[in-house]
């Protein structure tokens, strides 16, 4: 973690030179301008450090209004810098046939269009989408469904807006299902609030969840006490048959490595569990291991947030080359990767729409 925030830091100031540079250009800035923008960028530049701080002493009112301030203007600053070397490509591809824009009309046009990604992206986050997926397979008996409901990467925090959540929540209740399924990032700090919705939900044949890396960072104890209230059943790297109808596994997030979890051999799971059903894997990264493909049939993860703004996405397939979507892999197993219910850090999406998933789970004759 700390090498992850000294390389992070490193290239968010390096973010603010290019903006402070940029910025003064546009607005041809004297001594005593600049030295007030080269403040302003660097309070912001390690703002997201005293939002943490003021969250952890209890200031939590103060927290939340810094948090939107900073984390908007980090995914302003991430889009200004994109569209500016964009524009900036385009017109040095354009002067070879003839007058083009020069710097000036380039920063203007390119803070113009940044701010209106920022508004349209605060847009996106509260459109959440209600995905519907069917799937057929012969462990379910025929003319029968089973429906699940799978959530992800809700990220309960100081940076969560009322409205966003209340539209998920509503999203959700309004769907009938058989289970409810959480493949983990559902808390992020603050999360009080919140519990008393999920503790009203109440699917036949019961809620499950899993952590992610976020659960570990909020603190586990915290996390666990969450889940329990919500009377989610918290699966730490155990197996479990639901209804007598559909086995659901649940792994810990590699972030729990360094609590004494996570060690456990997922393959000697799943081969404890009934072949005859219908086998569900929560975990919350997109990745597997060869030697439990064909031991289950649908595996539930998140974490890639399918990039959150574009063109990040380009960068988590990088580390995750099944970033979003339905994947069918060897052996009859399949992976859905979800684009997540909420937000972490900037409270937008951009060209990657918040969802919640449900799963149509069919009888089919045949293998």
């Amino acid at each position: 973690m700390r090498l992850f925030l000294l390389v992070f830091f490193s290239l968010y100031s390096g973010l603010h030179l290019y903006v402070f540079s940029r910025i003064r250009g546009l607005a041809c800035l004297g001594t005593a301008s600049s030295l007030g923008l080269s403040l302003a960028l660097a309070f912001m530049v390690f703002s997201p450090i005293l939002v943490f701080y003021l969250a952890r002493e209890g200031s939590y009112g103060l927290a939340r209004g810094l948090a939107f301030l900073s984390f908007l203007w980090m995914a302003f600053a991430f889009l200004f810098f994109f569209i500016s070397l964009l524009l900036d490509a385009l017109s040095l591809l354009l002067s070879a046939f003839g007058p083009h824009l020069g710097p000036r009309p380039l920063t203007l046009f390119s803070l113009i269009l940044s701010t209106l990604c920022v508004l349209y992206g605060l847009f996106e986050a509260e459109s959440i989408r209600v995905k519907s997926i069917e799937i057929r397979t012969n462990k379910v008996p025929l003319g029968k469904e089973l429906t699940l409901l799978h959530i992800t990467d809700l990220h309960l925090g100081i940076t969560t807006r009322k409205s966003q959540v209340q539209k998920i929540f509503k999203a959700i209740e309004d769907k009938e299902v058989d289970l409810l399924v959480c493949s983990g990032d559902i808390v992020d700090g603050q999360m009080e609030e919140y519990v008393e919705f999920f503790s009203r939900l109440a699917p036949r044949l019961g809620k499950f969840a899993v952590t992610g890396n976020h659960e570990f960072y909020s603190g586990l104890g915290l996390s666990q006490e969450f889940f329990r209230r919500a009377r989610f059943s918290l699966l730490s790297d155990e197996a479990v048959t639901a209804g007598d109808i559909v086995n659901i596994v649940g792994v810990h997030d590699e972030a729990a490595l360094p609590y004494g979890s996570g060690k456990k051999d997922l393959e000697g799971l799943l081969r404890g569990v009934r072949r005859d059903l219908y086998t569900i894997v929560l975990r919350h990264r997109p990745t597997f291991e060869e030697s439990c493909l064909g031991l289950f049939d649908l595996q539930l993860s998140g974490h890639t947030h399918r990039g959150q703004i574009f063109p990040f996405r380009f960068i988590t397939v990088v580390f995750f080359p099944y970033c979003y979507g339905l994947f069918q892999l060897p052996k009859g197993s399949m992976l859905y990767v979800s684009s997540g219910a909420g937000t972490w850090g900037p409270p937008i999406r951009f060209l990657s729409p918040p969802e919640i998933t449900i799963f149509r789970i069919r009888g089919s004759p045949g293998p």
